[in-house]
Formats: C-alpha cells, sequence, structure tokens
C-alpha cells in the first residue's frame, strides 16, 4: 500500500507539471497570437467605436474620412477594393484617406464566426500586397509604410491596420477585448464618406479624343497634309513651346534628354487621384497620355512615358517604351529606353519624380540613363527577350 500511495504521488506530481508546462504554453500563445474572445468578455464597443480608438492611437488623421455599413459605398469598398465577395461583415467601420498620395487606412469588422474573420484577414493581407504596388516607386515613404502594416483578428473581429504605427494601432485593438477597454475618443466630427457617385461627367478642359502621336510627328515633321484633331493638335503646339524654351543651340543628345527628363519633373506630378479610393476621386481622364502631364500637370507612369517619347521622337533621339511590371505581387508599370551615342539607357521619369520627397529645387536621377541591371536591383520586370541590355550609365547618380 506504501509502495502504491507513492506511485501515485508521483503520477500527481507529473500530472501537475505536464499541466503547468500546458498553461505556459497557452499564455504564451495568447500574447503572441492575438486574443481567443471566449477567453475575454466581449468587447464593450461597437466595430466603429473600435476603429475610432484605433485611429485615435496614430498621428495626422485630420485626412481620414468614415465609412459604414448605411452608406451605399460602403459595399462597393468590400468587394471592389478588399475583394472581399465571399464573406459579408455582421457589422464594420472603414476610415480611408481623401489623399491620394497617402496610403494610411483603418478598418474594423464583426463577421458571424472566426472562420469567416480568418478568411477577411487573408483577404486584407492581399489587399495590403497589392497596394504596396500602387505606391511602390511613386510614393516610397507610403510603400515602406504599406510593407510594416499588417492584419489582425481577436475571435470574430478583425482589423486592418495600415498606418505608421500599425503595433501601436493593434495594441489598441486588442485591448478593447480585455478587462480595461480604453476610452472613447470624440469623433463626433469626423468626415462621413459621401454617397456612392454616379458616373461623373466629364470635365470642362477634357477633349474625348484619342492621343495620336504618329500624326503629331508627320505634322512636326513637314507633313502639312496630315490632320489633327483638336487634342493632338494642342499637344503638338504645347510641345514645340516648350522645345523652343529648354533646347537651346549646341545641346548634344545627352544635354537635350536631360532638359527634357527635368522639364517634365519640375512641371508635372504623379496623378494623387489615381491611388485614391475615395468615392470623390478624380483622376485625370488624360493621365495616361502627354495631354494630362502637359495640360493638367497630372500623369501616371504611361502618362510620364508617353510625354517623354514624344519629346525624344521629335527632338530625333532613338527612344522606345517598355511596358513591364513592378513591385511584388507585381503591378503594371512602364518607363523609357534611351540610344545616346550608340549605347542603350533605361530612364524611369515617373520614378525620378516621387511624391513626398524633397526635391522641389531640382530633379531625381535615380532612374536616368541606368543599367539594366539597375532596374532590376530596384523591383522592375520586364520581357527582356524584346528590348535592348542597358549595360553602362551616363549620368553620375546622386542621392537625397
Amino acid at each position: 500500500m506504501h509502495f502504491t500511495h507513492k506511485k501515485d504521488k508521483v503520477i500527481f506530481i507529473k500530472k501537475t507539471k505536464i499541466l503547468s508546462i500546458f498553461l505556459t504554453f497557452l499564455a504564451l500563445a495568447l500574447f503572441f497570437g492575438g486574443c481567443k474572445v471566449e477567453l475575454y468578455s466581449l468587447p464593450p464597443f461597437s466595430a466603429q467605436q473600435i476603429a475610432e480608438v484605433v485611429a485615435a492611437s496614430q498621428k495626422n488623421t485630420d485626412e481620414l474620412a468614415l465609412l459604414l455599413p448605411e452608406d451605399t459605398y460602403f459595399g462597393y469598398y468590400l468587394s471592389n477594393i478588399y475583394s472581399m465577395t465571399e464573406i459579408e461583415p455582421v457589422d464594420g467601420a472603414i476610415f480611408y484617406n481623401e489623399n491620394g498620395m497617402s496610403a494610411t487606412e483603418l478598418a474594423v469588422f464583426l463577421f458571424g464566426d472566426e472562420k469567416a474573420a480568418k478568411a477577411a484577414k487573408e483577404e486584407l493581407e492581399e489587399y495590403i500586397k497589392r497596394r504596396i504596388g500602387d505606391f511602390e516607386g511613386y510614393a516610397p515613404l507610403e510603400a515602406a509604410m504599406l510593407r510594416d502594416s499588417l492584419a489582425e483578428t481577436c475571435g470574430s473581429y478583425v482589423a486592418l491596420l495600415i498606418c505608421e504605427d500599425p503595433q501601436g494601432a493593434r495594441s489598441k485593438f486588442l485591448a478593447c477585448f480585455g478587462d480595461e477597454p480604453p476610452e472613447l475618443p470624440d469623433w463626433s466630427d469626423s468626415k462621413k464618406a459621401p454617397d456612392l457617385p454616379e458616373e461623373k461627367t466629364e470635365r470642362g478642359d477634357y477633349i474625348n479624343e484619342n492621343y495620336d502621336p504618329e500624326a503629331i510627328l508627320r505634322v512636326w515633321n513637314g507633313d502639312q497634309s496630315a490632320a489633327l484633331s483638336e487634342k493632338n493638335r494642342a499637344i503638338l503646339e504645347k510641345c514645340a513651346e516648350i522645345i523652343d524654351a529648354i533646347i537651346k543651340p549646341g545641346m548634344d543628345e545627352f544635354e537635350r534628354e536631360q532638359a527634357v527628363h527635368d522639364y517634365i519633373i519640375d512641371w508635372a506630378d504623379y496623378d494623387a487621384e489615381a491611388n485614391s479610393n475615395a468615392p470623390s476621386a478624380s483622376p485625370n481622364p488624360d493621365n495616361d497620355n502627354p495631354y494630362g502631364l502637359l495640360f493638367g500637370k497630372a500623369a501616371i507612369c504611361t502618362g510620364y512615358t508617353s510625354t517623354f517619347q514624344l519629346f525624344m521622337d521629335m527632338l530625333s533621339i532613338e527612344c522606345i517604351s517598355v511596358d513591364g511590371s513592378s513591385g511584388d505581387p507585381r503591378t503594371p508599370h512602364a518607363w523609357n529606353m534611351v540610344k545616346i551615342a550608340g549605347d542603350w539607357y533605361c530612364v524611369d521619369v515617373t520614378w525620378d519624380d516621387p511624391s513626398g520627397m524633397d526635391h522641389d529645387y531640382f530633379a531625381t536621377h535615380e532612374y536616368f540613363n541606368v543599367t539594366s541591371d539597375h532596374m532590376r536591383k530596384t523591383g522592375h520586370y520586364w520581357d527582356e527577350s524584346s528590348v535592348p541590355e542597358a549595360k553602362t550609365e551616363l549620368f553620375l547618380r546622386f542621392e537625397l
């Protein structure tokens, strides 16, 4: 009997140690893996209030507008922007940024169960990756912020945390489920999202005609019989005016190329509205061609590329446009290559005009007359069998 008692005691001690180890691992799992609603009281706040707590943890939230389930744009945002087509939240709130060149975005959703919340988290993580591609090169500071951003779940809740301090936002989100939830901030004056707009009417300065570089070049080269539309005539006259102003007698090919490159950067900016998720966003309808850049001072990569290409053609500098991609996952992107004194060089005018960088008084040349290898190392992808290889650089680049 004594032996049996000792054995029972040993077994009891072993079970106690096992239970202690299990509880330790459980505590660590809860600490590092978010939370489980079953082990906490349900949050005393609505999804909107949790989103407000999260938003209040960040600086510079003046440009955030609030989108709620009763807003007509809410469903569009879920399906078309977040790609949540198979799952639907029970409640939610989205703080989106009205400034198209700011990627800050915060959202909280409640789903019917944890499985749906985890599926939503995966969709939001994919959205963050896609969003990086929207800003890569054009707004490098925003792209860097996106790389640090995250989605987090707690039970049936999920949060999108695209902001300067995602870990601070995560802490506030999880604190809403703890024993001592944070105080609610005053968001009584927060901007509400406008109704989903009907199809936008054409702007007064928009000419609904196709850009035709071949026709422009025929007239430029002396074919007066070639007919030009109003838009293409305006582009030709504007380019001729610019060439007369920036191209001086005696300039070689390199000097003429750089004059055009620096003029474009000084004149125009990336079309911030093209990156905006706001329902009121109004991208320049010609941001993909020279008319939008020359007259609207706003362009996307194809607008920068086509404008640079047209100037090079008018100045008889051999040039091609490269339709490629950038980022991961890859996003469509375009740039140019020029042939100067018999050698090919890569030129990405768009990425030399980054938003959020202080270069008001000089043009950047990080992607001016660089090698193909430099483009590869900076996240450019293209069909290498379709374009020449740029093997040398022609400009001494400098860092900001």
